[in-house]
């Protein structure tokens, strides 16, 4: 078809890219990088994506075919697209620490196999011969699984019992060529079972779907993929069968000037596993060839988010840090903390949808009760210490109402720092951003992005309020609520001294040091510990010990971030790896690197920090500059001075061997981690 109206423009199609799956799959392989280092081993392919995977054997992530490839002993990482039970069986008998990042939504599918075996049915499991995602279902009921590629196979398949027949798919496939092949198989089989859900990938419908948008509004339709995803290559051909010219391509490279010759209008789409990097750079040759003009058509908002696999959080006897679920009273404190906040949630719920505002409320619910929950669990052994202790259902109201109050300053902190993610899901002011502009309300869609994440921040500091004044009562709370209304001054002062340090670009070490002490030692860590004391009617000596140690150990963990933010991956946080250097964080790692510079090295680093447009060769400059300095060195002793003072302070400090022991381990978590 040809474009109507003028000038060369862009369709570009939303939802397009990495969905829910892939993002977990990649942030799987990325946090068993930070948190146990090179070599990490892959079976497969993550994602089928070059880009992703040349990117991440550049980390240290080794890809192997099979398990038997891996040294016994080593980590090994499943992919997105499933296992069969043999392969695991494999890993288990090398010695292998094993992490699943199979697709929540292939994990399904697995388990309906299994149930349909169990019961005694033959499975007739739709999908491509030779998929990796085909395979590994396939071993979860090899012997009653019967593969069919098209309407063609159904006629010559041979089953046990022609009234209990089931049907399964793969993920990737679109619900019209499932759907031609169900039909078939029900002409074959009256009596057959389909699952209890519809088993196609919410992300390669929807993705099916946004491309026929704009298909018939385009003249020529690219997709960026790679050749090995299915999901990609069936995009071109939903794109081709809507009677468009459509091309499969990897990255701006492929594509063709006759393509664009006699092209208005071009659409763009991304498959679900291509990085939305490789997506902006085709943008960006579009724009070289005079298609400067972005128009995003969008179908549908995704707000899928899946959690990292436990594999992450258990101990897979790999040396060095505590994991998350083995900190002492981490899982209790967790339960304790969570229940309080949703039995708050679960009643302000119904005004907040008398108001119109549930989409506001969904928004809210998984980032509050998301988290590692560290004040919290700082909390109950700054409590736990003292052996006069008070009802525990104190401690469990204060820790909530710590979690709730940093979760208020995450909202606001991803404003200022224009962060795009917040555990693993779009950052508030971004979804109601996205919102505006989905349904083209009045006004500016960033402004109202912004108003409403404020807005829900502070009603979140209400929420926080509430639960600390109903902690406990009498002179207990008044010494309570004084650590709480000092943590949370110190931290808006170390906010505003951070902005301020930004503007003026004055990156003297104590300044910046001191961003680290009220943002960090005086909001994450100390004050839990004094609440939990107060809790427990400690005395002085026990509150001056946990004030010495938190405030060390809130300063060396403060110094972690600053390495980690230049020379780790968080992928924890869902944060690019450049946010830190591109806004010029005023960290004392390259207020340090300033102070040993020479002149050159000087004006280079302040040329090169603090840079919207850094790309990753000016990163790895900025980073070598970093090191030549020996700012990387100084940090490392700083921190290894203060984490000495942390651990002096408890072992002299007047509480029970158990919250000592505890503590110790939790100091251990907070120092030695990579992510």
């Amino acid at each position: 078809m040809t474009s109507t109206g003028t000038g060369r423009r862009v369709l570009l199609a939303e939802p397009r890219g990495c969905c829910a799956g892939v993002d977990r799959a990649v942030a799987t392989v990325e946090a068993a990088l930070d948190q146990w280092g090179p070599p990490v081993y892959v079976r497969k392919q993550i994602v089928h994506n070059t880009h992703t995977v040349a990117r991440l054997e550049g980390a240290g992530a080794v890809f192997v075919d099979e398990v038997d490839e891996v040294p016994e002993g080593g980590i090994v990482v499943f992919s997105a697209h499933g296992i069969a039970p043999a392969v695991r069986r494999a890993a288990a008998g090398r010695g292998l620490a094993a992490v699943d990042a199979t697709c929540p939504l292939v994990s399904k599918v697995h388990r309906e196999a299994a149930r349909f075996a169990r019961d005694g049915y033959d499975i007739v499991l739709i999908g491509h011969a030779g998929h990796e995602e085909v395979d590994g279902t396939l071993g979860h009921a090899l012997q009653r699984m019967h593969l069919v590629t098209g309407p063609g196979d159904v006629a010559g398949l041979r089953v046990r019992d022609e009234t209990k027949v089931a049907w399964l798919s793969q993920t990737t496939l679109s619900v019209d060529e499932t759907q031609t092949i169900v039909t078939a198989l029900r002409q074959r089989f009256p009596q057959l079972v389909s699952p209890p859900s519809d088993d196609i990938c919410y992300a390669t419908q929807n993705r099916q779907n946004a491309i026929q948008e704009i298909a018939v509004q385009s003249d020529v339709v690219l997709v960026v993929g790679s050749a090995n995803s299915s999901n990609s290559v069936r995009l071109v051909e939903v794109a081709h069968a809507a009677g468009t010219e459509a091309h499969l391509i990897d990255g701006p490279d492929d594509i063709q000037e006759t393509w664009l010759n006699q092209a208005a209008t071009i659409g763009v789409s991304a498959g679900a596993s291509a990085p939305d990097t490789a997506v902006h750079s085709v943008l960006d040759h579009l724009a070289a060839c005079g298609f400067d003009r972005v128009e995003t058509v969008s179908t549908t908002i995704e707000h899928a988010f899946f959690a990292l696999p436990q594999e992450l959080r258990r101990n897979l006897n790999v040396p060095g840090s505590p994991q998350a679920d083995e900190l002492p009273g981490l899982t209790d404190i967790r339960t304790a903390t969570d229940a309080l906040i949703t039995q708050l949630l679960e009643r302000e719920t119904p005004r907040m949808q008398a108001l119109g505002l549930t989409d506001h409320m969904d928004a809210l619910r998984p980032l509050l009760l998301g988290g590692k929950r560290m004040r919290a669990v700082f909390c109950y052994w700054g409590w736990h210490g003292s052996s006069a202790t008070g009802p525990l259902d104190e401690v469990h109201a204060a820790a909530a109402a710590l979690e709730m109050n940093h979760s208020a300053f995450l909202i606001h902190d991803d404003i200022l720092d224009r962060s795009e993610l917040r555990r693993g899901q779009l950052a508030l002011h971004r979804r109601f951003t996205l919102d505006h502009t989905t349904h083209t309300w009045h006004g500016s869609p960033d402004a109202h992005g912004d108003a409403v994440a404020l807005t829900l921040g502070d009603i979140c500091f209400a929420w926080a309020g509430e639960l600390i004044g109903t902690c406990t009562h009498g002179k207990r709370l008044a010494r309570v609520l004084d650590h709480y209304h000092r943590m949370y001054q110190d931290a808006c002062y170390g906010q505003t001294l951070e902005l301020q340090i930004q503007a003026d670009r004055n990156y003297e070490p104590d300044r910046c040091l001191s961003v680290a002490t009220y943002k960090a030692a005086r909001y994450m860590l100390t004050p839990p510990l004094l609440i939990g004391a107060a809790l427990a009617e400690a005395d002085e000596a026990m509150h001056t010990a946990y004030d010495t140690f938190g405030t060390a150990l809130g300063e060396a963990y403060q110094l972690r971030d600053d390495l980690l933010g230049v020379f780790g991956n968080p992928a924890t946080t869902g944060k690019p790896d450049l946010d830190d250097l591109r806004e010029g964080k005023p960290t004392v790692l390259f207020a340090t690197a300033l102070t040993r510079s020479s002149p050159s090295q000087r004006t280079r680093l302040l040329n090169l920090y603090g840079r919207p447009d850094l790309d990753e060769a000016a990163a790895d400059e900025l980073r070598g500059l970093l090191q030549h300095t020996e700012a990387t060195s100084v940090i490392e002793e700083m921190i290894r001075t203060r984490s000495q003072h942390a651990a002096r302070a408890l072992d002299t400090a007047p509480i029970t061997d158990e919250a000592r022991t505890a503590l110790h381990t939790l100091a251990r978590h907070a120092l030695f981690r990579t992510h």
